[in-house]
């Protein structure tokens, strides 16, 4: 068999002659390469690669597979989705490179040639009827069809893996627009390094994991013929932890100690090496600590003479994408103890947010009303109308957020950083909690805020992207903020009832 018809027919051979001073890699040539074929086969029509970075991931998944795939398949048309256009555009500048200036391509694939009356990074056709075109996923689809749809890292940054808000839109995105792009037999091949729990691989597979094969290359996968502690885990039920021996993936590329110095973080490591991301703690907040965190409603009577501070952290819409905007009201008590006392959890625009915001101080009278610097830029016009409407414009609104307490530490801290704050507060009883505080949404369901905190929020808390909404966790986190001074009042006899054995009251989770 000549060259030309080993690499037509067999993408392993046809990505070394692309590349001639690259060896054989038996990941890559055993693993990688069969289900791309079978992708160019028909035999799967939904595939997804998770690897780590720099193995080769788009080197053989996108810059060899798809003018591979576009010259063996006369009339098939192919798109190319990445996290940013400029990165869309240098991928299909390479591919386009490889059709028309790689000596090798042009001696397996004679016949095939691209459209010389543009030039475009983007878009080009073939003279056997293909059409190329690459699309950041952040600028938005355009209505073009494709036969092959290749998403090679849609996601930028791990801060974006991170983000329900992004997450959530990515994936809208691939049910939306890029589902509805594919022709009539088409197929998707995900390429992508791991990053959160939640990520945009997360949610297809959670609604659509039957349709799809997924190939998880890890750094280190366990082997009881090189590994003592694998092979001893064999032979139990439940695996133990142990200092893995197992040969790494590339070693033979990289050497032992790139993967030992990736070790050294464990939530890195399990994420974007192992293609197993979880939790980023193993616990947040524990269940024993609710033992002592609610007030009964006797104890109302003495909390309401205490100072009250309003914290609001909006969001900047209402649909499902969007957190729900936290009102909350903590008064300041004796020992430095805080008792949320009021609340609103709630999808709402900036009117109705603002509604709450009056109707709530006029009942508490807050000493301040910490509002998020960036959402509070977009209502200051129209909470100053309505505290004149009102006529409260006493009302002292206390900004915080990155840019309202520049050069302060608190400001610059990450959400989960802040929320961890929070840890010594519930552990040691300085936050206390009414045991329900039910409230009618504005779509006219009844809702407990309490129990969808201790449920949905506190108890299952582990970290960036371990729960799907935080609205509560990050609004009382700014509690600790350097621009919030809550006035505590000086312990006296009066409050006996708010040692850590007074109220008596357990949680129960409710389902």
């Amino acid at each position: 068999m000549s060259l030309r018809d080993k690499c037509e027919n067999d993408l392993g051979a046809y990505y070394l002659a692309l590349n001639p001073t690259y060896d054989y890699v038996p990941f890559q040539q055993e693993r990688i390469v069969p289900v791309l074929e079978g992708v160019d086969a028909g035999e799967i029509d939904r595939l997804m690669i998770f690897m780590p970075s720099r193995h080769a991931k788009s080197f053989i998944g996108t810059k060899a597979f798809i003018p591979w795939f576009i010259s063996r398949n006369p009339e098939k048309n192919v798109i190319l989705l990445c996290h940013t256009q400029p990165l869309a555009n240098d991928f299909g500048s390479a591919i386009r490179d490889t059709m028309t200036r790689n000596d090798q391509h042009k001696k397996i694939f004679p016949h095939v040639k691209i459209d010389g009356s543009s030039h475009a990074k983007d878009f080009f056709r073939t003279n056997q009827g293909n059409t190329f075109y690459a699309f950041g996923v952040n600028a938005g689809v355009p209505g073009r069809g494709g036969d092959l749809i290749v998403m090679d890292d849609p996601i930028a940054t791990m801060e974006d893996a991170h983000s329900e808000l992004i997450q959530h839109n990515l994936y809208e995105t691939y049910k939306a627009v890029i589902k509805q792009r594919l022709q009539a037999g088409g197929r998707i091949v995900l390429l992508m390094t791991r990053w959160a729990m939640r990520d945009i691989a997360a949610r297809i597979l959670e609604d659509e994991g039957r349709r799809w094969r997924v190939l998880a290359l890890q750094a280190q996968e366990p082997n009881p013929a090189k590994c003592e502690g694998c092979a001893a885990n064999l032979k139990v039920e439940k695996p133990e932890p142990h200092e893995c021996q197992a040969p790494y993936l590339w070693e033979e590329h990289y050497g032992r100690e790139r993967y030992e110095e990736a070790k050294k973080d464990n939530y890195i490591w399990e994420a974007m090496w192992q293609q197993m991301p979880e939790p980023r703690l193993l616990i947040g907040f524990d269940a024993a600590w609710l033992e002592h965190m609610f007030y009964e409603p006797r104890d109302m009577e003495k909390i309401v003479r205490y100072n009250a501070y309003m914290f609001v952290d909006p969001a900047m819409g209402k649909e499902a994408a969007h957190d729900r905007s936290a009102i909350m009201v903590v008064v300041a008590g004796p020992e430095k103890k805080m008792f949320l006392v009021d609340g609103v959890l709630d999808r709402l625009d900036p009117s109705e947010r603002i509604n709450h915001i009056i109707r709530l101080a006029r009942i508490w009278k807050p000493k301040q009303v910490i509002y998020e610097e960036y959402a509070l830029t977009a209502d200051t016009h129209f909470l100053k109308l309505k505290c004149e409407q009102e006529d409260m414009t006493d009302l002292i609104i206390t900004s915080v957020g990155r840019a309202a307490i520049k050069g302060m530490d608190g400001g610059r801290l990450k959400k989960h950083d802040r929320i961890m704050q929070l840890q010594p507060d519930f552990r040691d009883g300085r936050f206390w909690f009414p045991k329900k505080m039910e409230r009618k949404l504005l779509d006219g369901s009844w809702f407990d805020i309490m129990s969808y905190f201790i449920n949905r929020e506190f108890l299952p808390y582990a970290g960036e992207g371990s729960i799907e909404n935080d609205d509560m966790l990050d609004c009382l986190s700014r509690v600790h903020d350097p621009a919030v001074s809550m006035e505590f009042v000086e312990s006296n006899k009066s409050i006996e009832s708010f040692d850590n054995e007074a109220a008596n009251g357990s949680w129960e989770v409710w389902t």
